[in-house]
């Protein structure tokens, strides 16, 4: 893979994290407003923040990162207490976070640039006097060198760290604009090339750091990393009228000087104690002394670059010959690094500045293993930890959905294959042994289904962390005060009917807020607490799931609904006298139907409830309303939990297999003759007082189609449907049983067939087709 296509990727994968991080912070800064003390809330903030800037920066988003940049120090200020978050910070910091999303789109930057520029200015209000940096973007010290402190860090990531998404130069630059600094990597714990896996980072950092920002400031660059990290910080205060330890090339060369050393000699002994070839270490020594000679001579120290040299022409004839090294050899060797020893020696002491650096003392055997001192003062050792979760793409999870349904079909022919071996071909024991292959398989297929289930099933709270902004910026903008209580919110749902069900859910709780809600002074002469509620809650009931609006404003007036319906010229005056209240709430899904006096940016068009309705309708799920003048309405959602895998009852009509979902059916009787009756060219049913149209299944598919007067039989078997158009009876020859079906497309040819959801392969290898309600009549 290039490098243009690696980037490519890792822009699309922290695209998908950026999003839940934004989520995040849309619902942690609400609760922030009405909590702005709180500390946890704040730092919940800031983390989210930080790590969007962290992450975009290294997936190449520098524009969205140097502008989050200016969001992380508002909340930073408020963390360290200097400032207290206010409403209008949470607006300014909301707007912030949607253009945060916006910049991540392809070419965001050119186009928001006047919108960034205009947030980063109101917030540069809220932010007091800070230390401005110097030109070369390093923080200028503080008002005198006695409030500068020289600080000895040590950096060693997790081998593991690049899979949580961190760059640790990213973490080193940090450090580098906090002060002036000496950056040393150390190179000793990278293993051979043919040993190198690419991903893992091998290296350690030294950064010798001079900065008059507090301890606590440097602590936060390793926020993120010091759980699994081994982090030392040694701290000291720099004297006032010392011009010692400035960071320099020399002290660069100074720290790499002093990791060579110590990295040799942890090889030299065992070379010295070798008696065959040992290649490994050779290959090892010579690329540390190789290191150090690039090193020497990038800093102008050509003296040391020429006394290794000759050790460097020992090891190379080494490993060319893969022969032991002579004794003679090893004695050069160890003059050799004696020699290099007593020179650095000789040029630190020659050094004014070298006295006041402190060169970390070398790791004792064995302190790779041990616990490290964290930057928060905490012991833990950096340990490997499993990941909580890992992002497989969409596509995929449906083909094994896919696969997991094909086994489920193929599996059901062994039965049928193990009855002709018993019965046609008189193999008793082996049709046997194929019943029993075919239930452990049945078992095995059915725990993948059920698991590839889970693996697509969502908690709902992904669609419901949007609605606190929404309510919150509706009241703000119309001056009503209201909350909003989200209950049920690990309630799982498909991920086809999640993305599906957000729309029509945006458009109820907006109507909520918007109609429902009145403002506070109407509340309060009405009697009502100043503050609306509107409620939205989720919860699981038999095999669906059940989503609920309610609210506690105006309610719907009945009267005025038909008014409007008829005015609108949607009914007749006629029609809308012979209705009862329930009937005229459903005229709130008719197209075009509003009750707002005035057309807003929010609602007030007649454009939304009969759209909501017919998409939940074809989520085969089912919308009623409820409503009461001056109490609040409640609306009410019954969903399949699942797409992919459909519950529904098979039934039979004249041979032919079909299945109703079980969401669409209310009841199953069996009724006598004498209960169907005509009238005119229709038939209807009475059950328990009701009275439902009647239709044949075989006659509506004109399967066997029956002019004239039929002929029922003594007792008729009758499912009754909820449709479109209200409930129906439909006739069927018999109930089979109760089925899970993975339920197929018919086809770009069939596309247009509104009464079949697709179709399905039965135990036997027949063909069903699964009834579509909403379309059926």
């Amino acid at each position: 893979m290039d490098i243009a296509a690696l980037q490519i990727k890792m822009r699309d994968a922290f695209r998908v994290e950026a999003a839940d991080l934004l989520a995040e912070l849309d619902s942690s800064m609400l609760e922030l407003e009405s909590r702005p003390q709180d500390p946890d809330l704040l730092n919940r903030v800031f983390r989210a923040i930080h790590t969007i800037k962290g992450s975009g920066a290294t997936a190449g988003f520098n524009e969205m990162a140097a502008f989050t940049h200016h969001v992380e120090e508002l909340f930073d200020e408020a963390r360290m207490g200097r400032l207290t978050i206010t409403p209008e910070m949470i607006d300014l910091a909301l707007k912030a976070k949607d253009l945060i999303g916006r910049l991540l789109e392809p070419d965001g930057a050119a186009t928001l640039e006047p919108a960034c520029a205009q947030v980063v200015e109101a917030l540069a209000k809220f932010l007091p006097h800070k230390v401005k940096p110097s030109s070369n973007g390093q923080a200028k010290p503080g008002d005198g060198p006695s409030q500068r402190q020289r600080h000895k860090i040590f950096f060693k990531p997790h081998p593991q760290v690049f899979f949580s998404g961190t760059d640790p130069v990213n973490v080193v630059d940090e450090l580098r604009a906090l002060g002036e600094a000496a950056v040393t990597a150390r190179v000793d714990g990278v293993p051979t090339l043919e040993s190198l896996n690419p991903e893992q980072c091998y290296l350690a950092w030294e950064v010798n750091l001079l900065s008059a920002l507090p301890l606590a400031k440097i602590k936060e660059v390793f926020l993120f990393v010091e759980d699994e990290s081994e982090i030392r910080i040694e701290s000291h205060l720099e004297p006032a009228s010392s011009e010692a330890g400035e960071a320099g090339p020399l002290t660069a060369f100074l720290n790499i000087a002093a990791q060579s050393l110590e990295a040799l000699s942890g090889f030299l002994p065992q070379l010295r104690d070798a008696t065959e070839p040992d290649l490994r270490c050779c290959k090892n020594y010579l690329r540390i002394l190789r290191t150090f000679q690039a090193a020497a001579r990038h800093q102008g120290q050509e003296a040391p670059a020429t006394l290794v040299e000759e050790q460097i022409q020992l090891l190379e004839e080494a490993v060319t010959s893969q022969a032991a090294l002579s004794d003679e050899a090893k004695c050069d060797l160890a003059e050799g690094y004696q020699k290099l020893a007593a020179l650095i020696q000789s040029v630190r002491e020659n050094n004014q500045r070298g006295s006041k650096l402190a060169i970390l003392p070398t790791l004792p055997s064995g302190a790779a293993s041990q616990p490290a001192a964290s930057a928060a003062g905490g012991s833990k050792p950096p340990a490997l930890r499993a990941a909580a979760s890992i992002r497989v793409d969409q596509e995929k999870l449906d083909r094994l959905m896919q696969s997991a349904g094909e086994l489920l079909v193929a599996r059901n022919a062994f039965p049928i294959l193990a009855k002709r071996l018993a019965l046609e071909h008189g193999l008793s024991a082996m049709g046997k042994e194929v019943k029993d292959a075919s239930n452990h398989i049945s078992h095995i297929a059915e725990d993948l289904q059920a698991a590839v289930m889970s693996i697509r099933m969502m908690p709902i709270r992904t669609v419901f962390q949007r609605f606190p902004r929404m309510v919150r910026d509706i009241c703000r903008a119309q001056g009503k005060e209201a909350e909003l209580l989200l209950e049920g919110e690990d309630t799982e749902l498909d991920k086809t009917v999640i993305e599906q069900i957000a729309d029509p859910l945006v458009h109820l709780v907006r109507n909520a807020a918007d109609h429902g809600i009145e403002s506070p002074e109407v509340r309060v002469e009405a009697g009502k607490p100043r503050a609306g509620k509107v409620t939205l809650k989720a919860y699981n009931k038999e095999n669906n799931v059940v989503i609920e609006i309610l609210d506690d404003g105006a309610g719907m007036d009945p009267a005025r609904l038909k008014a409007k319906a008829v005015e609108k010229g949607l009914i007749t005056p006629g029609a809308a006298e012979a209705m009862n209240d329930r009937a005229a709430l459903e005229l709130i899904f008719l197209p075009g139907l509003t009750t707002a006096e005035a057309v807003t940016d929010i609602s007030g068009r007649g454009v939304g409830m009969d759209v909501v309705r017919s998409n939940i309708r074809q989520l085969q799920g089912t919308t009623t309303l409820e409503s009461r003048l001056g109490s609040g309405s409640r609306i009410t959602i019954t969903l399949p939990a699942s797409l992919m895998v459909s519950k529904g009852i098979l039934v039979e009509a004249n041979g032919e297999a079909y299945v109703f979902p079980i969401a669409s059916v209310v009841q199953m009787v069996r009724l006598p003759r004498q209960q169907l009756h005509r009238h005119e060219q229709a038939h209807f049913a009475t059950f328990r007082n009701e009275v439902y149209p009647l239709l044949r299944l075989a006659d509506h598919f004109a399967i066997k189609a029956q002019s004239g007067e039929i002929a029922w039989p003594e007792e008729v078997a009758m499912a009754i449907i909820q449709t479109n158009q209200g409930r129906v009876g439909v006739v069927v020859d018999r109930f089979v049983s109760d089925v899970e079906v993975i339920v197929k497309p018919l086809g770009r040819d069939f596309a247009n067939i509104a009464a079949f959801q697709g179709a399905t392969i039965m135990g036997d290898g027949r063909v069903a087709l699964v009834i579509n309600p909403a379309g059926f009549v």
